[in-house]
């Protein structure tokens, strides 16, 4: 069967996109350049064409599209609203680690107070017999009004809220979509929601990452295949170090405890070493709260009065760290963090992996 060919004339703008498209990833052909665009697009409204289906159903595909209509800045329906609220409210049911990070959470509490804000506004009532449900929920005081308790609860939340309490304080935001509350205008919701999109979709990306174990790119239920491997440059801080690979786009890395252990730590993809640089920065903050913090396979014990070392848990072993070295890996951590090359992958795959 012969190929159909066919000319195009393209606008001003598009022709200087596509130029500058060639130019940033060394292309050699404008042509190629504009038929790979043309296919994502044609790929990008095929998955729009799937959002019919149940989105419970098909929560990748789903979340792809949801993904899609975030990079172009386009409006959700309530459906779609209600799927990333409860895949939001969900990621905190299963969080895999026994606290979460601040900024996301009082994020959530933000989109929970807009929506009750937009609920007032368009029915001209500040209370209604629902708010008893969020009342419950948030642990508002009885002379508070809903909006003041939700600040005073986002104000009061700790450096990094316990993962418990932030399944109770996100239900809201789930409850909302329930059916009680009247609904709210499409343009009213989305002019609300829009400035929590990102959050919500991240968390519900996590959700996804939790359960099936990989990114929601991922279309192979198979072991990945090996491609092009690149080493970034290794960060070497205080007698430790920390390697990085990246392997079809994916990243993994290996921290070395130099003198102070001869052992090797795998962190096989990006959401694990985001969780273990999570673990050993809030183990380490001043004034931590609790005996022990859990982040996957992983948690770390704090010192006690009667054993002033801490105790990192790996599946069924155990290594012992003084609180000087302790503090030495989360300063490793911080400083990974800071790096350009770690801060652009993460930066990537946060819409593929998802954070809470």
């Amino acid at each position: 069967m012969r190929k159909q060919l066919f000319t195009m004339r393209l606008s001003e703008s598009l022709a200087a996109a596509v130029e500058s498209i060639k130019l940033r990833r060394k292309e050699s052909s404008s042509s190629e350049v504009a038929r790979r665009l043309l296919e994502l697009g044609i790929e990008a409204d095929r998955r729009a064409m799937e959002t019919t289906r149940s989105l419970p159903e098909e929560p990748r595909a789903a979340l792809l599209v949801l993904r899609d209509r975030y990079y172009r800045d386009d409006p959700l329906t309530r459906e779609e609203w209600e799927f990333l609220a409860t895949m939001a409210h969900h990621a905190y049911m299963h969080p895999g680690r026994s606290f979460v990070t601040r900024s996301l959470l009082v994020d959530v509490l933000s989109a929970t107070k807009a929506l009750l804000s937009a609920r007032t506004r368009h029915l001209g009532k500040s209370e209604l017999p629902s708010d008893r449900y969020y009342r419950s929920k948030l642990d508002l005081r009885e002379d508070e009004s809903l909006l003041d308790g939700i600040e005073r609860v986002q104000a009061s939340l700790p450096e990094w809220p316990d993962a418990t309490y932030a399944e109770w304080l996100t239900r809201p935001i789930e409850g909302y979509f329930s059916g009680e509350e009247p609904a709210l205008p499409d343009n009213l919701l989305n002019q609300t929601l829009k400035p929590y999109l990102l959050t919500l979709l991240t968390l519900a990306i996590r959700r996804f990452w939790q359960a099936e174990g990989k990114p929601i790119t991922d279309t192979s239920n198979d072991a990945p295949t090996f491609g092009n491997m690149r080493q970034l440059n290794p960060i070497e801080i205080d007698g430790l170090s920390l390697s990085f690979t990246v392997m079809n786009q994916r990243l993994s890395a290996i921290l070395g405890f130099g003198e102070i252990l001869p052992m090797l730590l795998s962190l096989p993809s990006l959401p694990v070493i985001n969780d273990f640089f999570d673990l050993v920065t809030a183990s380490t903050r001043p004034g931590t709260r609790h005996p022990e913090y859990e982040a996957g396979p992983r948690r770390i014990s704090l010192p006690i009065q009667h054993y002033k070392k801490f105790i990192l848990w790996d599946g069924d072993k155990n290594f012992h760290f003084e609180i000087e070295e302790m503090e030495r890996i989360a300063n490793l951590a911080h400083v990974a963090r800071s790096d350009p090359d770690f801060i652009s992958h993460e930066k990537a795959a946060r819409l593929a992996y998802g954070a809470i």
